[in-house]
């Protein structure tokens, strides 16, 4: 009985629920590094969560009291209006894309304020199976086990077109650059 179970669990066929994301050719990190801080070419789409405008005061003032997201700060001549564009955070596991399973709470406009809000929580399961080492011991191919992963995480990114007229009042520098052009 017992060699049965151990032949019929070694050739069913596993099946899993929901669709697996997609297989990513390269370093997603580094792909989404080049495009979006270094701009090195046109950004992907898919990168991109949401694009708005605002009205411009005389002030901005962002807070910013969580570590869960990086702002860009480019200073433009239009007048009037900031415009916001907000990447999607990135999660890369064994090269594969589990982004679009990544919650975001967007950042808070009010009046001429910008607030960063704690992001939810996230749990994302994934589960990788390989063959069976008592198969392989049996077989003349030995193989050696795995039983890690690697990953790879950038927080959400918001880039804020600001005109130069502007005065902008920050909590912390930490995680907001200003880019040069």
């Amino acid at each position: 009985m017992l060699c049965i179970g151990l032949v019929f669990a070694e050739i069913a066929e596993v099946k899993s629920r929901g669709d697996m994301p997609e297989k990513v050719n390269g370093n997603l990190l580094s792909i989404y590094f080049d495009q979006i801080i270094q701009k090195n070419g046109p950004v992907d789409s898919s990168f991109i969560l949401d694009e708005r405008q605002h009205t411009a005061g005389e002030s901005l003032t962002i807070h910013h009291p969580h570590e869960n997201a990086t702002i860009y700060v480019e200073r433009t001549k239009d007048q009037g209006i900031i415009k916001e564009i907000i990447y999607k955070p990135l999660l890369d596991i064994n090269q594969y894309d589990f982004s679009e399973s990544v919650k975001v709470a967007k950042p808070i406009w009010r009046n001429n304020e910008l607030t960063i809000p704690e992001q939810p929580k996230n749990f994302i399961r994934y589960i990788s199976y390989h063959d069976s080492a008592v198969m392989n011991q049996l077989t003349t191919a030995r193989g050696a086990g795995y039983n890690g992963f690697s990953s790879g995480y950038q927080t959400m990114v918001v880039h804020l077109t600001v005109p130069e007229n502007v005065d902008i009042h920050l909590d912390s520098t930490d995680y907001v650059t200003f880019i040069d052009k």
